[in-house]
Parts: C-alpha cells; sequence; structure tokens
C-alpha cells in the first residue's frame, strides 16, 4: 500500500487562513447546478447538442431520506477516533454507501415497472448499448471472420457499435454464452419474469426500426430468454460500478490517516459521474480504468523491485484489454504512461531511471498486444479499423456539426456537472499547492493537460459529463491529501451534493432505451 501521508499537509497549511472560504466553490456549484435543473437551463450548446429534461419528476422520497440519515452517520463516525469505533462500522458505512449507489441504478426504472426490465431494455437497446446486438453477428460468423472483415463492415454496423474496436462484442458474446446457460436460469427468472419477458420480445422489433440495416434480419428479433440474459448482464454492469468504487476507496484511503477513512469513502460515493449510466457499458471502463490507477500507485512504490516488473506486466495486460474495448481509453492510459516519465526523470537517479523508462517501454508495448494478437492470429487490421471508427464517430456524434469555440467552454461546464463541487474545490486547492511546492511532478497537472490539449483540438464537442468521468479519478488521489490539513468537508455540503445526485438522475434523460 501507499505509505501513510502526514497528517497536516507540509505545503497546505497555509490553505487553513479560513475553513469557510475555502468550501465556497463547491457551495456555488450546488447552487448554480440547483437553479440551472430548476429553470431547466440547456446544459450544452442550444442549437447543437444538449442534455434533455425529463418531462414529468417523480422525485424518490425514499432515497433523499437514505442519504439525509446516510449523511449524518458519516458524519457521526467521522468525528469518533476511528480507533474507537465499533467493529465493523465502517464496513456498515460502506454497505449503506453500496446499497445507496444500487438504488440510482433503479431509480430510472420506474417506467419499465422493474430494474430487471429495465436494465434488458437498455443492453439490449439499438439506442443505448448495441453490443448485446453485435455479440450475435459475432457469434453467427465465429471470431476469426468476425475480426478478419471487422473493419469492412463497421460503417454500417448499429449506432454505438460502429465507433469501437471489436473487444466489446466480444466481451458480450461471451457474457450471452455464459448469462444463457443452465445454471444462472434462476437468477435470469429472477430479474425478468417469463410473462414480462416475452411481453417485451414480442414488442421488441418495433423500436429497432429505423436503428438496424434491413439487410440484417437476425437483428430483428431477440427471444424472451436472451432478453433475460440482457438483464443479468446488466446486472453485471451495475456491480462492476461498485466494484469500481469499492477500489477507487481502497486507493484513496492509502493516503489519508485512519481517521479520514470514512470521508475517503464519502466523497467518491458522491462523484455524480460515477452514479449514472450504471447499466451502460461506461460502467465496464470505470472498473477498467480505475484498476489501471490502481496498480499503477502499486508499481510507483515498488517499480525498484521484482515486484515491479509483476505490476507492470499486469498492468499492460489490463490495459491492452481496456483499449481493445473502447479507443477513447487510450487517453487515460496516456495519463499515466505521461505522468509516470514525468516522475521517473525528475525523481528517480540514473541508473534507476532507464529501469523505469524500459518499464513503462513494456507497459506500451503490452497495451497494443491484443491489436498485434488479432492481427497476426486472424487477419485483424487495427489501423483501418480506428481510421473507421474515427469517421462513425464523428458522423454518430455530429462532432463534425458542431461549433468549436462554444464547446471550449461548455465541455468544461458539463465537466464540472460530473466532477462536482467537492473534487472541483479540492482540486483548485491542491493546484495553488503544487504551486507554491515548485511544479512536482503532478497526475492532476497532467491530466488537466491533457484535457486541455483534446478540448483545444477540437477532438471532444460535447458529453464530457459521461466521457470525461473517469478522469475524476485522476483528479483525486492528490487533492484528497490536503485533507488532514485543511478539514473534513461540512457534513451539510456531503448531503446536499448528494440530493444533486438524486436531482441530476431524476431531472435529465441519461438513458432512454428507445
Amino acid at each position: 500500500m501507499v505509505p501513510q501521508v502526514p497528517r497536516q499537509h507540509p505545503q497546505g497549511q497555509w490553505l487553513l487562513f479560513n475553513r469557510k472560504v475555502f468550501w465556497l466553490p463547491a457551495w456555488l456549484w450546488l447552487a448554480a447546478f440547483g437553479i440551472l435543473l430548476s429553470a431547466q437551463v440547456p446544459i450544452g450548446v442550444t442549437g447543437e447538442w444538449v442534455w434533455s429534461y425529463q418531462d414529468t419528476v417523480q422525485f424518490p422520497i425514499f432515497w433523499l431520506i437514505v442519504l439525509l440519515i446516510g449523511s449524518l452517520v458519516f458524519e457521526g463516525l467521522a468525528r469518533l477516533r476511528f480507533q474507537m469505533l465499533p467493529k465493523g462500522a465502517l464496513v456498515g458505512a460502506l454497505a449503506t454507501i453500496l446499497i445507496v449507489r444500487l438504488g440510482f441504478s433503479i431509480i430510472p426504472s420506474g417506467p419499465w415497472s422493474s430494474p430487471g426490465t429495465y436494465w434488458s431494455l437498455i443492453v439490449s437497446s439499438p439506442v443505448s448499448t448495441t453490443f448485446f446486438l453485435e455479440a450475435r453477428e459475432a457469434e453467427r460468423e465465429g471470431v476469426g471472420a468476425y475480426l478478419s472483415t471487422y473493419h469492412q463492415g463497421l460503417s454500417a454496423k448499429p449506432f454505438h457499435a460502429a465507433t469501437h474496436p471489436p473487444g466489446m462484442a466480444l466481451f458480450f458474446a461471451a457474457g450471452r454464452l455464459i448469462s444463457l446457460s443452465s445454471p444462472l436460469e434462476p437468477v435470469r427468472q429472477w430479474l425478468l419474469n417469463d410473462e414480462m419477458a416475452q411481453i417485451l420480445a414480442e414488442a421488441f422489433p418495433r423500436p429497432l426500426q429505423g436503428f438496424v440495416p434491413e439487410d440484417w434480419k437476425h437483428f430483428r428479433t431477440v427471444t424472451a430468454t436472451e432478453l433475460q440474459s440482457a438483464a443479468l448482464l446488466g446486472l453485471m454492469l451495475v456491480l462492476l460500478n461498485s466494484a469500481a468504487y469499492l477500489i477507487w476507496w481502497l486507493l484513496l484511503r492509502s493516503f489519508v490517516s485512519r481517521d479520514l477513512w470514512v470521508f475517503a469513502a464519502v466523497l467518491p460515493a458522491t462523484t455524480p459521474g460515477t452514479l449514472f449510466w450504471m447499466p451502460a457499458v461506461d460502467s465496464m471502463h470505470l472498473f477498467l480504468i480505475v484498476l489501471q490507477l490502481f496498480l499503477f500507485h502499486q508499481w510507483m512504490i515498488f517499480r525498484a523491485t521484482n515486484r515491479g516488473w509483476l505490476l507492470i506486466i499486469l498492468l499492460g495486460f489490463l490495459a491492452g484489454g481496456s483499449l481493445f474495448t473502447a479507443f477513447k481509453n487510450a487517453i487515460p492510459f496516456l495519463c499515466l504512461l505521461a505522468y509516470g516519465a514525468w516522475l521517473i526523470t525528475k525523481k528517480d537517479d540514473a541508473p534507476q531511471r532507464w529501469v523505469g523508462l524500459i518499464q513503462l517501454a513494456v507497459l506500451s508495448a503490452l497495451a497494443i498486444s491484443p491489436f498485434l494478437v488479432a492481427w497476426l492470429f486472424w487477419g485483424f487490421e487495427p489501423v483501418a479499423t480506428f481510421w473507421e471508427a474515427s469517421k462513425a464517430h464523428s458522423l454518430q456524434a455530429g462532432g463534425h456539426s458542431r461549433s468549436w469555440l462554444p464547446w471550449l467552454f461548455a465541455n468544461w461546464w458539463e465537466f464540472a456537472l460530473s466532477l462536482g463541487g467537492l473534487w472541483i474545490t479540492l482540486t483548485a486547492a491542491y493546484l495553488l499547492v503544487w504551486w507554491r511546492a515548485g511544479f512536482p511532478p503532478s497526475l492532476t497537472v497532467t491530466t488537466l493537460t491533457i484535457l486541455l490539449f483534446l478540448d483545444l483540438t477540437g477532438f471532444v464537442r460535447g458529453e464530457t459529463a459521461r466521457l470525461w468521468a473517469p478522469f475524476a479519478l485522476f483528479l483525486s488521489v492528490e487533492p484528497i491529501r490536503l485533507l488532514p490539513s485543511i478539514g473534513r468537508p461540512p457534513p451539510a455540503l456531503i448531503c446536499l451534493q448528494g440530493v444533486m445526485n438524486l436531482a441530476l438522475v431524476c431531472r435529465l434523460k441519461w438513458l432512454v432505451p428507445w
């Protein structure tokens, strides 16, 4: 584990001049987005792309009560000395957080009467997650034929699947085979009963019209059993989201003293961007990225030992799998590479510096190994796939028709929606500390620089609340070390940010299957 930091950050003492003023940006974030949601102010650029608002709002009073009680419980636990906490108190706090997070995946299910029904529609829908349908194409053709001709038919693939490498479709194909097995039948029945599954299966071809090419007739029917399988895969994605949170907490807690472990659990739990899209593939990306971040920090500690090589190999294969599922996962991987190179060249002596740079080179080679293996054994064309996917993304996302200048600012405004006021405040404070400390190697600065580059080039124009959500992980591991110096966030602030999460998921149309 990462060594414990001092109770008082050596460069953070000067921030203590007024703790009430320090948390002012977080209060302003809450006020700004509260007014925005209440007045239905467009989020994005009007006339080009904005988040849609719900026609009706059914505010879940139950989860509001859970958040209020949970905030009081967390504050009470945090005020006690950690050594005095009853045995299992932290486990209970984590369990409460996970229950609340799981609740966010159930809130949008109202119109579809049950989480299983909602998850089955999300996973099998041609609008949100088309990889379930694309997996059927991989099963029909066989892995070899599917990979060898993947780049040729990429532009004709369903929405969203046309913008990705084949890893996600192959993952869903494997998931379908497992979920359709006999031992898992009781779980499928529990998530989505036969009667509802049959009703959905009969209605399924109608929403597909306009999204699936006419010559792909085998896409136009989905059996009741397959919809139950989709519900099971939706549950799996929700659990991956919860697992990502736990790994994130394990990482953050290693940077603070034991009496702040509860806050290290609450802060990531209230980060808005990691709570949405739980039944969709974004949860899988979040899990893969946070696991890479965790292994990377372990490597930084042990890079001078044999364990460092083992960690590099594990991280390389994990990064390769992540890139094979989505080209966009190269951006967070690039953040880690750039920060690692910066740290090694600044901190290590000459012999160890060369060892570290060689390890990063091995890491990069392993990250592209899935593409090389697919090319050597099945004739997969990675470069052609990338260019075809880029063209499809430009057409589907509408980036080619969006103005550059408005999105230059709107991207950050939308990212602030995903990041949350607490991390915005801590990140701003950390940047001041980093400046006063003489510009040491920083993952936070590396991440913000790369995001700024993406913004200036116009490569990303909108949807940063979703696309940039995983970068909240990278903007947390250094700022959280300021907590011993600046004190705990006010309990009312944490509670209101939790309420704002509920307002976002209830007020905006995050995932609509059709």
